[in-house]
């Protein structure tokens, strides 16, 4: 059977409390780690959102494959 390339997007929400004027890369900072525990925590069909070809890069065509 021939092989494809698909892309997996996956979605994580996490809430953060954080001063009113806090920088956006700071908010992320405060996120990270939330993040990250959301995805090893939970089932990766909570956060699942779509599959789609990766027409970009078709399997195959990068070094190695």
């Amino acid at each position: 059977m021939a092989k494809v390339a698909k892309l997996v997007t996956l979605s994580v929400t996490v809430r953060v409390v954080a001063d009113e004027g806090t920088e956006e890369l700071d908010i992320i900072r405060a996120a990270e780690t939330k993040c990250i525990n959301a995805l090893q925590d939970d089932s990766v069909f909570d956060h699942f959102e779509s599959i789609k070809d990766d027409e970009e890069c078709p399997f195959g065509t990068l070094e190695g494959e």
